[in-house]
C-alpha cells in the first residue's frame, strides 16, 4: 500500500463559476464546481464534492492526494496553469485488494492518487494467436498444409453474409474421402509448460436457422468443433467438443457439447439436458475458457449470440485431470466434421491468457481539464 500521509485536500468556498469548455461525454457546461486542493484533511471526494480538482504548480506539496469517486468525462483534474506541464501514469494496488485498478498520476512534484478509476476502463484484449481473414488464412492448417479440408478467405457479403467483423471472413470445409475431417489450429507457437492461469478460445461461426423464416441448413446437416488440452509432455490430454446439428426428427438447429466426436452431426441433442435452440441467423461466438477450479481442469464452453447474451454454457470437467499435468496453451481447435454443403463461415478465431491481460489508460482529455 503506498504511504499516505494525512494532508490531502479542500477548498476555496467558492459555489459555482463560469467555465466556457466542454467536458469530455458530458457536452458542452457553462458551470464548473471547483476545489482547489491544499493539505487539511484525510480524503476528498469526486463528483459530489467537485466537478474539477485544482492542484497548486508549487514545488512545497508532494505529499500524495488521494481523490475517491472520481468519475471519469465528469471529473477533472487541473494542474497549475497547465503550462508545458509533464505528466505520468502508474497502476498500483493501493487498497490492498490485489488489484491494480489505483491510478497514480505525478505532475511536477505532486502526485494524486485515484481510487479504483480501473474499474472504469474497459480492459484491452491482448490476443495470443488472433485470425479475422483479413489478409490471408495462416495458422489454419488444411489440405494445403498436409492435413485435410479447406479455409477460404471470403469477402464480406459474399454468400448473403457480411463478415462479423472487417472486410472478410473465413469458409472452412472438410475433405478427405471416406473419412473426413477439417481444418485445424494450433493457436500459434504451442508451449507445454505448466498451467500458469486460465486461458479462453474463441471463435465466430455464422449459423443458418430456419426457425426465421429462411432456407436454413438441411436436415442433419451440422459440424462438431473441438478444443483439446495439453499435457506438460505436449501429449493429447482431453478434447472438448461442441455439436451443432440441423435436427432431422424436431426440425432445430441444436447445440449441444461433450468430451467425444463421432465425426459426423450429432442427431441426439434434443435428447440431452441443456440443449439450446438455434432460432435466428447470425455470427455466434463458440467460446472455451479453461481454468484451474480446486487443482483440477475445468472447461466453460459458452455460445454467445451478437448482442453477448450467453444461449448456452455447460462446463466438463474430469477428477483425473490433475491442473499440474496441464499444459499452459491448448493443444489444438479442430473442426473435426463439417458436413454442411458449401461449409460454414467463421470469422474472429482466437486464444488470449488471461495473465496476458493488461489494464488500458484512460484518456487524458477524460481527466485533465486542459484549459
Amino acid at each position: 500500500m503506498l504511504p499516505l500521509r494525512h494532508i490531502i485536500a479542500i477548498t476555496q468556498p467558492f459555489d459555482r463559476i463560469s467555465d466556457g469548455r466542454g467536458i469530455s461525454g458530458q457536452g458542452e457546461r457553462a458551470m464548473v464546481k471547483p476545489l482547489k486542493i491544499k493539505p487539511g484533511v484525510d480524503e476528498i471526494f469526486g463528483t459530489g464534492n467537485a466537478d474539477k480538482f485544482l492542484l497548486s504548480a508549487s514545488s512545497k506539496n508532494s505529499e500524495i492526494v488521494t481523490i475517491n469517486n472520481f468519475e471519469l468525462g465528469i471529473d477533472q483534474l487541473q494542474y497549475g496553469k497547465m503550462n508545458a506541464v509533464g505528466y505520468s501514469f502508474e497502476w498500483v494496488d493501493d487498497g490492498g485488494d490485489s488489484q491494480q485498478n489505483d491510478l497514480l498520476i505525478t505532475m511536477g512534484n505532486q502526485k494524486v492518487l485515484l481510487s479504483n478509476v480501473g474499474d472504469q476502463v474497459p480492459d484491452p484484449v491482448e490476443f495470443d494467436f488472433f485470425q479475422g481473414f483479413e489478409d490471408d488464412t495462416s495458422g489454419v492448417i488444411d489440405g494445403g498444409g498436409g492435413w485435410f479440408g479447406n479455409v477460404t478467405q471470403t469477402n464480406t457479403g459474399a454468400n448473403g453474409i457480411d463478415a462479423a467483423s472487417g472486410d472478410f471472413y473465413g469458409i472452412v470445409e472438410q475433405t478427405g474421402g471416406s473419412s473426413p475431417t477439417g481444418p485445424f489450429t494450433r493457436y500459434g507457437d504451442r508451449d507445454a509448460d505448466p498451467f500458469d492461469g486460465e486461458y479462453t478460445t474463441s471463435i465466430k461461426v455464422y449459423l443458418d436457422s430456419a426457425a426465421d423464416g429462411g432456407g436454413g441448413w438441411d436436415d442433419g446437416e451440422g459440424f462438431d468443433f473441438s478444443v483439446a488440452a495439453n499435457k506438460t509432455d505436449d501429449t493429447h490430454l482431453r478434447d472438448f467438443i461442441f455439436h451443432v446439428t440441423q435436427d432431422t426428427s424436431t426440425g432445430d438447429l441444436l447445440i449441444n457439447a461433450s468430451n467425444n466426436t463421432n465425426f459426423d452431426p450429432r442427431e441426439d441433442l434434443d435428447t440431452l439436458a441443456g440443449t439450446a435452440t438455434i432460432t435466428e441467423d447470425g455470427w455466434y461466438t463458440f467460446e472455451h475458457r479453461f481454468y484451474d477450479n480446486g487443482g483440477v481442469l475445468a472447461v466453460d464452453l459458452n455460445v454467445i449470440d451478437e448482442d453477448g447474451t450467453i444461449i448456452f454454457t455447460k462446463t466438463l470437467s474430469d477428477a483425473g485431470d490433475d491442473i499440474n499435468n496441464v499444459g499452459t496453451d491448448p493443444r489444438y481447435g479442430w473442426f473435426t466434421n463439417i458436413d454442411v454443403d458449401g461449409g460454414i463461415a467463421v470469422d474472429d478465431w482466437s486464444l488470449q491468457h488471461e495473465q496476458n491481460q493488461i489494464q488500458n489508460l484512460p484518456l487524458v482529455d477524460d481527466i485533465f481539464g486542459m484549459g
